[in-house]
């Protein structure tokens, strides 16, 4: 069981998440995990936030203070504003819920993403000049890096701009398509080719169809997870491919100078 899904334990998380399930299961889900998150940073739980922000000798000025100078320290450290609102909009929904409005909290550059605002997007030129100098095997490493990057970048997109720019991360795996075949085929024996081909795409799908259900248990703990093991598996997949080839290319390297020696021998 996840961290945040032990404070559902407590009656009333668990009522506040079903009210706000009513409207959005994933929006209660991540409400919960957001509000565990910010007791956990500031060594508290909901029931003693609730008990605070209740003081009638100015707990609600305290509590509201308290969650301003949180946001303020985070946004100093360098998280995206709209990482930072949705603390806001947890901490503020769940006492709302217990009858205490705390009123405005002031986030600052919502819509902007630190991490990437200064990075543009790549002209049709430019990625034309770029995967059109790398061999076959580079090409299709390149793929792989983009299946890596998109699920990282599309979890850190918290604006339109962002958004254009991760899934141009995602078409370039299709520039490498090609030459992921092509290899295929190369690969295959002539005389087995289709079967060869088949067999290949009949492993892929299974593959494919087994990490979907792995992804919907993760997305139940948490959409995160959905990114961040993507992303993982795809670091896996890339350095195994890389180091795949470095073997290949040393044992083809080896078989040569043996061919070479032997037909050196062979002369003297």
């Amino acid at each position: 069981m996840a961290a945040w899904q032990r404070l559902l334990d407590d009656e009333d998380v668990r009522r506040w998440h079903d009210k706000l399930a009513n409207s959005s299961p994933l929006t209660a889900d991540e409400r919960v995990r957001v509000l565990a998150r910010y007791c956990a940073e500031i060594s508290t739980t909901p029931a003693e936030l609730v008990k605070r922000a209740s003081d009638q000798d100015g707990g609600r000025k305290r509590a509201r203070d308290q969650l301003q100078d949180f946001v303020t320290a985070s946004r100093n450290a360098g998280r995206a504003p709209g990482y930072v609102a949705n603390f806001s909009k947890a901490v503020k929904s769940w006492l709302e819920h217990n009858d205490i409005l705390l009123g405005k909290i002031t986030i600052g550059g919502n819509g902007a993403t630190p991490t990437i605002e200064d990075e543009k997007v790549p002209t049709p030129e430019e990625l034309r000049r770029v995967l059109t100098a790398s061999t076959l095997r580079g090409r299709v490493i390149v793929t792989f890096v983009a299946f890596t990057l998109f699920p990282i970048s599309l979890l850190m997109s918290r604006s339109f701009s962002a958004l254009v720019i991760a899934f141009v991360i995602r078409g370039l795996k299709e520039f490498g398509d090609p030459s992921r075949k092509a290899l295929i085929i190369g690969y295959s024996d002539s005389g087995r080719r289709g079967q060869m081909i088949g067999s290949y795409y009949l492993v892929r799908d299974l593959i494919v169809s087994a990490g979907a259900i792995l992804g919907a248990y993760l997305w139940k703990l948490g959409p995160a997870l959905n990114f961040l093991g993507a992303a993982a598996l795809g670091i896996a997949g890339t350095i195994f491919y890389v180091k795949t080839i470095r073997l290949s290319r040393q044992s083809a390297l080896n078989d040569l100078k043996n061919e070479l020696e032997t037909r050196r021998r062979r002369r003297s």
